[in-house]
């Protein structure tokens, strides 16, 4: 974990702001409504949390929906996470890339990690240090995490960076 994410975890307890995002209905049938603890001073930097098997949210509807780089912290990362990623370029009809880290930390906190492209899984098996992934017809992107089943880590990063398709 970074020297910058464990400050900046020290510190979000002082200054937080919760955002909820939309609700999901987990596999069970029960709704589920995940929220974003972010810090005021580190916009694009927030925390994640949910209490259900399993989760949704779009990052479009919050206020990340701006950022260019990304840090979420999923904390007690346990069950499903899909996560869509639109950005202002959703908004304006554009093609976008998302950058997303793949360092060893996150391979070992995230069992399986998925691309998922008109209802169907893909899953991503790679060593490489970063993902890029192209934005789908529907200009977003919507990557589904699979954690352990057992709580085995505080939590995950899922650090990600926007940019504009050339």
């Amino acid at each position: 974990m970074s020297f910058s994410l464990i400050l900046a975890s020290i510190f979000l307890f002082a200054t937080t702001a919760t955002v909820y995002a939309a609700p999901a209905i987990d596999d069970d049938g029960i709704e589920c409504k995940p929220s974003i603890s972010s810090m005021t001073e580190y916009p694009c930097f927030g925390t994640l949390q949910f209490q259900c098997p399993s989760a949704s949210f779009n990052i479009g509807k919050t206020q990340y929906v701006t950022c260019s780089d990304i840090q979420l912290f999923w904390s007690y990362n346990v069950g499903n996470l899909t996560m869509t990623i639109e950005t202002e370029f959703t908004e304006q009809r554009q093609p976008f890339i998302i950058l997303f880290a793949n360092d060893s930390t996150f391979r070992n906190q995230m069992p399986h990690f998925y691309r998922i492209i008109d209802g169907v899984e893909t899953e991503i098996v790679t060593k490489d240090e970063q993902i890029i992934l192209t934005s789908d017809e529907n200009y977003q992107v919507i990557m589904k995490f699979q954690a352990p089943a057992n709580l085995m880590f505080y939590g995950a990063s899922l650090n990600y960076k926007v940019r504009r398709l050339q």
